[in-house]
């Protein structure tokens, strides 16, 4: 099926509209519902100092965001009418540890992070259900985040997309898929899941890990510009030359020169 293989590819799936407003306002009335005291901050590994493992200590606050446990009712609920979505591409998963993480008003972009490290050694790379996915359900229009592909160690700036998912639209992502939650002026709840597969063994303690990103754009001359309608990436001759090749599937011709050859002495044999 080629949106199988589009996630594979792409790390990543949007399914747009595919919750109703009515129910989606029921969803989010229980977030608000919520006690105070029932949200709290998660943690994140740090990012390790010189390629080291990634350790227990190495856990930090996950500044910024906040979450909630949702009732096991509604958890229920929410696996019965979305796994027609993500069994998918996950045909044996369950959706557990279902929360709402909510992005206080003013907050600013969180750092790039990925549930796993990567495929385990001698799997398939493009075997999705190797690892546990995830799957976010949007209750606000124009929640968005910030993407760097998958199965990467470091990411480059230049390479960072946006995308951006509108009411009652579900966003399902690779395990090894790097995501940035992006940063609002209001308050924006995401409904989150594990998509967890028996080929895959997740921790009862796990937690995201932050990746590094290289900005590969900040030596701008003569500030060169993305020349695609309606996008605005921005950067040096290089990050430039990179991006509309892997986003917009522009190629270069390599112009040879011509040397004229009438002037050149000729060297003869003695």
């Amino acid at each position: 099926m080629q949106v199988r293989e589009t996630f594979a590819r792409e790390g990543y799936v949007i399914f747009y509209d595919a919750v109703s407003e009515d129910t989606i306002d029921e969803w989010r009335a229980s977030a608000r519902q919520t006690q105070t005291e029932a949200w709290f901050t998660d943690v994140v590994h740090d990012l390790p100092e010189n390629e080291d493992p990634v350790e227990d200590h190495d856990l930090i606050n996950d500044e910024g965001r906040v979450k909630a446990v949702i009732p096991d009712q509604l958890a229920r609920r929410l696996s019965r009418m979305l796994a027609r979505f993500y069994r998918t591409f996950y045909p044996a998963a369950d959706a557990n540890d279902w929360e709402y993480q909510k992005t206080p008003a003013g907050t600013n972009d969180l750092p790039a992070r990925r549930e796993f490290a990567a495929v385990p050694v001698g799997t398939n790379i493009m075997d999705t259900s190797a690892l546990s996915g995830s799957i976010f359900v949007a209750t606000d229009n124009d929640t968005s985040f910030y993407t760097y592909g998958w199965n990467h160690n470091i990411v480059l700036r230049s390479n960072r997309r946006q995308i951006e998912v509108n009411k009652g639209d579900i966003l399902l992502i690779r395990g090894d898929f790097v995501i940035a939650p992006v940063g609002y002026d209001t308050n924006h709840i995401c409904l989150h899941a594990y998509l967890d597969s028996p080929l895959s063994e997740r921790p009862q303690d796990h937690h995201p890990q932050l990746v590094r990103v290289i900005d590969d754009t900040r030596r701008i001359t003569d500030d060169p510009f993305c020349l695609v309608w309606n996008c605005t990436f921005k950067g040096n001759a290089v990050s430039l030359r990179r991006h509309v090749i892997r986003f917009h599937g522009i190629r270069f011709r390599r112009m040879v020169r011509r040397v004229r050859l009438e002037n050149v002495p000729r060297i003869v044999a003695p």
